[in-house]
């Protein structure tokens, strides 16, 4: 049971102690029903973020910085994670950050698409690759838009692209055009 996560930010190469990071948005892949994974935000000594029965099992907790982190030299970001019950302690954990702007998408792939993602892209079959095109361009609203756009314009009347033909014709019928060749 993940008790309290704490995060401290300060400026790289500054003395003493770093300042609080909120964090906020927490989701997970899973919590046990009276132990959601926002429970390891209140500093509560008796609640938690816990897994029960899922042990042994990947689990992710995902948490926002409410505010971003920034300073001029570079931020030194320290994270404290305490536990208060022995008996149900975190496996293996490990941490990321990224830079990317919010709103965040924390909901994993679905566990096809994973499998697929595990794979080197160089062993991949043709149809795994494009179920993960697919996959996400689904989820790709500019490209939605862009899609919706083309399916309104509609498909032309006339295959050929009469208006392209049409300066080309001009072009090349033109006495300048034909003095410069």
């Amino acid at each position: 049971m993940l008790t309290n996560i704490k995060v401290e930010a300060k400026e790289a190469g500054a003395a003493g102690q770093g300042q609080n990071v909120a964090l906020v948005n927490p989701v997970a892949t899973f919590a046990q029903d009276t132990f959601p994974n926002a429970n390891a935000l209140g500093n509560n000594p008796a609640t938690g973020w816990a897994i029960s029965p899922q042990f042994g099992k990947a689990t992710t907790g995902y948490f926002e910085f409410k505010a971003p982190v920034n300073f001029p030299k570079g931020a030194e970001i320290t994270v404290t994670l305490t536990q208060r019950f022995a008996l149900h302690t975190i496996g293996k954990f490990r941490l990321s950050a990224t830079t990317t702007k919010p709103p965040f998408n924390f909901v994993p792939p679905p566990e096809a698409i994973a499998k697929i993602i595990a794979i080197d892209p160089a062993q991949r079959r043709p149809e795994q690759t494009a179920a993960l095109a697919n996959h996400f361009r689904a989820q790709d609203a500019e490209l939605k838009r862009l899609q919706q756009a083309v399916a309104e314009w509609g498909t032309p009347v006339d295959a050929r692209q009469p208006g392209a033909q049409d300066v080309m014709w001009a072009l090349l019928n033109s006495k300048a055009f034909m003095f410069n060749r």
